[in-house]
């Protein structure tokens, strides 16, 4: 099995206890994405998403007139 690396103190992270509440909510159940999904559908969805919001905020300027800053990620 891989090993993730993930840090101890991440169990006492809030956000680590909110999500370990949300999946326990699922129920017994529940099988959670394969890193394929993740990096496949769910990724494209997510900047599919992205994408129009932009487009809808690129309409918006064109009339009200704004800016937009970026911190430097770029997609691969």
């Amino acid at each position: 099995m891989p090993v993730a690396f993930i840090p101890f103190v991440v169990a006492d992270s809030q956000y680590f206890k909110d999500a370990v509440s949300s999946v326990t909510k699922c129920g017994a159940g529940y099988r959670p994405s394969s890193r394929f999904e993740i990096s496949g559908r769910l990724l494209s969805n997510k900047v599919s998403n992205a994408d129009n919001k932009l487009t809808e905020f690129k309409k918006q300027v064109s009339i009200t007139g704004n800016t937009l800053t970026s911190d430097g990620w770029s997609n691969v």
